[in-house]
């Protein structure tokens, strides 16, 4: 009689699955990502990513089911978080927030795909939204918490709306980069002076009706 022992293992049916490979799913999101900003998004194929990332279709459809996910899957890789920001000079704060997003990832972003998912808002608007989710939403977050940081402080004007400041500070940013910047190169400043600019507009005044100074540099504006 046969023991526990001398039983033979319970059989198996099927192979055991093949982890997918890290290193294919890497290429086919960068070579989607590439495409996105040299094809845009209607002429973007699987074939044509399969091509660039030296893989097969089948390769990019056991990881993505269509041509939609993927490009979420890409936009959701563009994601970087803002760093955090408090040293109690907003001036400050602000220009290590637009030089993060000027020399990093955010900005090849900008440049790369968002004149595409522009020109999609009206025919794929959840596309353009789940894209300034994961791109812009972490900056603006913490932009108003740096602002309603500065206000507790006295820095900042009390009657400031941290949301349109936002608006102005993404907005100089983003049409410099993209739209003036390839008519004439910005100045090697122009992030400074987008900040310098926006906290004449922000600051509040002291005793003597002058606007308050940065604790970095000294921006003279006296109210006349």
């Amino acid at each position: 009689m046969a023991t526990t022992s001398d039983a033979a293992p319970p059989r198996t049916t099927g192979r055991p699955g093949r982890p997918r490979s890290a290193r294919a799913s890497q290429a086919i999101l960068d070579a989607a990502l590439e495409l996105l900003g040299e094809v845009g998004i209607d002429a973007l194929t699987i074939e044509g990513v399969a091509a660039r990332a030296g893989v097969g279709k089948t390769t990019i459809y056991r990881r993505w089911a269509s041509k939609e996910d993927l490009i979420a899957a890409v936009v959701q890789r563009l994601h970087t978080e803002a760093p955090v920001l408090d040293t109690g000079d907003l001036r400050a704060d602000l220009l290590a927030l637009a030089r993060a997003a000027e020399h990093g990832d955010p900005r090849r972003a900008l440049e790369r795909v968002l004149p595409h998912f522009l020109s999609e808002a009206s025919t794929n608007p959840e596309l353009l939204r789940t894209y300034l989710e994961t791109t812009f939403a972490p900056r603006l977050w913490q932009l108003v918490a740096m602002i309603e940081r500065a206000q507790i402080r006295g820095d900042v004007r009390a009657d400031v709306d941290p949301l349109i400041v936002f608006d102005l500070f993404g907005g100089a940013l983003t049409f410099g980069w993209l739209i003036t910047g390839r008519l004439t190169p910005p100045p090697p400043d122009f992030v400074e002076r987008v900040v310098d600019t926006l906290w004449r507009g922000l600051a509040a005044l002291d005793a003597d009706g002058c606007r308050q100074q940065s604790r970095t540099t000294r921006v003279p504006d006296k109210r006349s």
